[in-house]
């Protein structure tokens, strides 16, 4: 994580998210490589749609 929400419980539910997810398998042209990947979580209020 490189920017804390600072709110630990957001914090952790935002890396378990991550942890969880499903990626699709990297193409002939990556695999074998180390990839880094930015993954933005934004927690939106009850009453907050997007």
């Amino acid at each position: 994580m490189l920017t804390s929400s600072g709110n630990r419980i957001l914090d952790k539910a935002a890396l378990a998210a991550v942890h969880a997810a499903h990626f699709p398998a990297a193409t002939a042209e990556y695999a074998g490589r180390i990839l880094t990947f930015e993954i933005w979580v934004k927690f939106l209020g009850m009453d907050e749609h997007e």
